[in-house]
């Protein structure tokens, strides 16, 4: 699986190079692409029981950097605030090893709590699910409605932006 995980910087890479030559069409799709990736990588994972620390490493390395370059891009002024609150997150956390999210026996950490219920089986619940739309898809939303790739009516922006920019807050302090 980390080879997919290669192809997807490779793919992320890409989706930058055809944004900077204003192809936002297909920058957006190959972004897709690496975020449709990054699920067959966990999944590869799981499913081959290869999973590794570095493994691990190599997909929040590349999911971050992503996001991080997404909102830059979305937000010029404000966007690279957001990429290092995600680094900082990314690495304090992973810097505890496989078990960053185990409780650690202090009440005062809710965090590793609420971590491991939202992760839990690999963000299969619907709250994981959530997570996850939220933190790769409301970036991607803003890229597409920047730049005009998608036809919407004020009604979808206010039921679909909203809740998913208000977790999205509360789901930026988890890696991956």
């Amino acid at each position: 699986p980390n080879v997919v995980g290669y192809v997807r910087l490779l793919v992320l890479g890409w989706s930058v190079w055809e944004a900077e030559r204003s192809r936002w069409g297909l920058s957006g799709s190959l972004y897709s692409v690496c975020l449709c990736l990054d699920g067959l990588d966990g999944w590869l994972a799981r499913r081959l029981e290869s999973e590794s620390h570095f493994g691990a490493w190599l997909d929040v390395v590349v999911d971050v950097a992503g996001r991080g370059w997404l909102w830059n891009n979305v937000w010029p002024k404000g966007g690279y605030w957001i990429g290092c609150l995600e680094w900082l997150t990314a690495l304090s956390t992973l810097q505890a090893g496989p078990t960053w999210k185990a409780d650690s026996g202090r009440d005062v950490l809710l965090w590793p709590r609420l971590v491991a219920k939202l992760s839990y089986r690999g963000y299969s619940s619907l709250s994981g699910r959530w997570v996850l739309f939220s933190v790769h898809g409301l970036p991607l939303l803003l890229f597409a409605l920047k730049h005009r790739l998608l036809q919407t009516t004020p009604w979808f922006l206010a039921f679909s932006n909203s809740p998913t920019a208000a977790f999205s807050l509360l789901c930026i302090m988890i890696p991956g």
